[in-house]
């Protein structure tokens, strides 16, 4: 059932009330450990207060409740003797992150996913990963392609970047990343880069005073430094020269696309044809050819990398978190056994809620699919696609909008009131998206004009604003930096006129920005108008400009023999002395050496200090 029951808490007093459900056997999945504990405390306060409507102490102004005590009227008691057991035994109550569901399978049910037991969970495969690149690395330049190596380090392919490649990757992931080369593939690339390379060498013999004279006189190309400069010339045949003597076709040289005939086209002055020769063609048949057995090494790394993972985590009997999905999902599908494990899951748990279900994936969808497919258990998928679209934690557009076509009409439902926003301002999102053929893109993901559950209270402000910065008549616009200055001094400026209102404190106001550094520029642009400002962002504290303001001072501090660390801890706002303030210091001696002995002081101070601590 898809997208919004009624509320995700309601759906489980509807199933212990009308199923005779234990709360142990309602499965409720969501994504964080932080929202399932949230998700625990509201089933439980909803049971709380669902209780207390039936036995009349509660209020009477929900909806769902009093058509939840409307339906069972004639069964009160019983309705009220299920409420009571749900609360006793709400501690046994089944809400999982997903990784924990599928952990909990897995060890409950080893034998049906075959699974080892006693396994050890681990958060960080990075590694097991490095070692695996690493023993491909080995195989492949030690005994393989020791040609190739020179080619694939200069163009940045490390173990190191080989082992970036496959971290975003996971060994039993159905994606698959392309291109894929078979055996037989990267050997007839292999084969080409080989022929080609022999063609140039025959070519360049024979034909080399021509190729030379063809790019020393040709008018029409670039003699710009970095394309066909007359200096540059001879430096540029003689790497060819060395090249084609190496006997090694992978041994391209920095400025090897000079001779190519891609390369030729670009450096061409404009209304100009480009220099043709068959060695050009052949130079650009070599180098793509090389490129191409770069990206097969990289293809190799990969499925390389997926066979090995796999078999060294069963080596070492350990598991990482993304191992629990694709593991209970292979059981799942795993013939007989699987079979038997969906049984078992469908009796454990004849009714599931998947929260947030718009951070799904292609594979959790799947889990779920393989265990409540095909049967009367009810499932709900509770879940806003139009999130989705922003890849939080990983999701998956176009799974949410697999799972909303397998889902007959008259099984969706989709929240329209809104308990949280004031009348206002849903009319305002009403009037910007809902006059929008397609305002999430995809047509199948509509919107629904929201109404709002609390009253109007006739005093509320204009929630929503939208403020357009002019740049004047005739002017041709400003720069994104410009701009981004300008938006953030304007909204500087209105927060600080809303303060003085006495209506709201600074702790009230928040500023969401794309980036970091526009964060920052807006914490510049509060200060200006004196509002305290405090920046959050997933960025180290030591990367921000207090930080590298304090580095230049301490280094000062350890270092004062260094005038230069001492002017640069100086300009600091710190310390708060400008250019001319240290012009004027430098041309008084006894100034600048008592300054210089202060910074020594501070010194011996610190260490001091030290020694203190030490001998404490």
């Amino acid at each position: 059932d898809l997208h919004s029951f009624p509320t995700r808490r309601s759906s489980d007093l509807w199933q212990m009330l009308e199923k005779e459900l234990l709360p142990e056997e309602i499965l409720v999945v969501t994504f964080t450990e932080a929202a399932t504990e949230e998700l625990r405390s509201r089933l439980r306060l909803r049971i709380r207060e669902a209780l207390d409507f039936f036995t009349g102490r509660g209020s009477d102004d929900d909806p769902f409740l009093q058509e939840l005590c409307r339906r069972h009227r004639e069964e009160a008691a019983r309705a009220e003797a299920l409420l009571v057991r749900a609360l006793s035994l709400f501690d046994t109550a089944a809400v999982f992150t997903i990784h924990a569901f599928c952990l909990r399978v897995l060890e409950e049910h080893a034998f049906e996913s075959g699974t080892f037991y006693n396994t050890t969970l681990l958060s960080e495969q990075s590694d097991l990963s490095a070692g695996i690149i690493d023993d491909f690395w080995r195989e492949s330049f030690f005994s393989g392609h020791p040609l190739f190596l020179a080619y694939a380090l200069r163009e940045g392919c490390t173990p190191e970047a080989l082992a970036k490649l496959v971290s975003g990757l996971h060994a039993g992931d159905v994606t698959l990343v392309v291109p894929v080369f078979t055996s037989e593939e990267i050997a007839a690339v292999e084969a080409k880069c080989r022929t080609s390379f022999g063609e140039l060498r025959a070519i360049w013999k024979t034909e080399r005073h021509a190729i030379t004279a063809l790019l020393r006189n040709h008018n029409g190309l670039s003699r710009a430094k970095d394309a066909y400069g007359e200096e540059s010339l001879d430096l540029l045949f003689s790497a060819m020269e060395r090249f084609l003597s190496s006997g090694n076709e992978y041994d391209l040289f920095d400025a090897f696309a000079l001779f190519t005939a891609d390369e030729l086209q670009k450096k061409t002055r404009k209304g100009r044809s480009a220099p043709e020769h068959r060695f050009f063609d052949c130079c650009q048949t070599l180098r793509d050819c090389v490129r191409e057995r770069l990206l097969a090494f990289k293809s190799e790394a990969v499925r390389y990398w997926r066979r090995q993972l796999p078999l060294q985590k069963r080596r070492h009997n350990v598991r990482f978190f993304d191992d629990l999905l694709a593991d209970l999902h292979q059981a799942l599908m795993c013939g007989e056994r699987g079979d038997a494990l969906v049984a078992a899951l469908r009796k454990r748990y004849p009714a599931a809620l998947i929260d947030e279900f718009q951070d799904t994936d292609p594979l959790q969808y799947d889990i779920f699919k393989a265990i409540y497919a095909e049967t009367d258990l009810p499932l709900f998928l509770i879940g806003d696609p139009k999130q989705a679209i922003y890849s939080f934690r990983g999701a998956d557009i176009f799974t949410s909008l697999k799972a909303f076509r397998e889902v007959a009409p008259e099984k969706r439902f989709t929240l329209t009131s809104n308990r949280r926003s004031s009348t206002l301002l849903l009319r305002a999102f009403n009037r910007i998206f809902g006059g929008v053929e397609r305002p999430f893109v995809f047509p199948s993901i509509r919107y629904h004009e929201l109404e709002a559950e609390r009253p109007e209270t006739g005093k509320e402000e204009i929630p929503l604003q939208i403020r357009f910065l002019s740049s004047g008549i005739g002017e041709r616009g400003w720069s994104s930096a410009r701009a981004q200055s300008l938006a953030s001094i304007a909204a500087a400026r209105e927060i600080a006129a809303l303060l003085n209102t006495r209506r709201y404190g600074p702790e009230e106001v928040a500023v969401i920005v794309r980036t970091n550094r526009q964060a920052g520029i807006m914490r510049e642009a509060l200060a200006k108008v004196q509002v305290p400002g405090v920046l959050r962002s997933g960025g180290s504290v030591f990367a921000t400009r207090e930080a590298r303001e304090i580095h230049l001072l301490l280094t000062a501090i350890t270092e004062p023999r260094n005038e230069t660390a001492v002017r640069n801890a100086l300009v600091t706002e710190l310390l708060g002395r400008s250019g001319s303030d240290i012009a004027a210091l430098l041309e008084n001696e006894d100034r600048w050496a008592f300054l210089l002995q202060r910074f020594q002081d501070r010194k011996s101070t610190r260490l001091n200090s030290s020694h203190l601590a030490e001998s404490r």
